[in-house]
């Protein structure tokens, strides 16, 4: 195989990871982390399951690898990471767990706010 060819297929595959994970962050705020599926990321990325199984070896895997890479601004991911750090914490008690939990629910925000 030359240089030349292996160049594209990296090219290629560099630019088939790019869309996966896209997708990913494409179907995670269309159906919730919960409900996202190798196969629904697969779909939205227009590659077959096998693409993306052999890049990451679970959904929660590829869901990482799309977290990881949507910011480059360093300030929004201090703030983040703050956020997911006290979110762990709520979490140690029942009440904290249904808050976290609830959280998600797109109105929820505009109630806690009225309140």
């Amino acid at each position: 195989m030359s240089s030349r060819s292996s160049g594209r297929e990296q090219d290629r595959d560099a630019a088939l990871t790019a869309r996966i994970l896209d997708a990913t962050r494409q179907v995670v705020c269309e159906v919730g982390v919960r409900n996202t599926s190798i196969a629904a990321i697969a779909r939205a990325a227009g590659c077959g399951t096998p693409a993306v199984q052999r890049r990451w070896p679970d959904t929660e895997a590829v869901i990482i690898a799309a977290l990881v890479g949507t910011t480059q601004d360093a300030e929004v991911k201090r703030r983040f990471l703050d956020a997911v750090v006290a979110m762990h914490a709520l979490m140690l008690y029942p009440e904290g767990r249904f808050l976290a939990e609830t959280v998600v629910l797109p109105s929820a925000l505009d109630h806690l706010s009225e309140a």
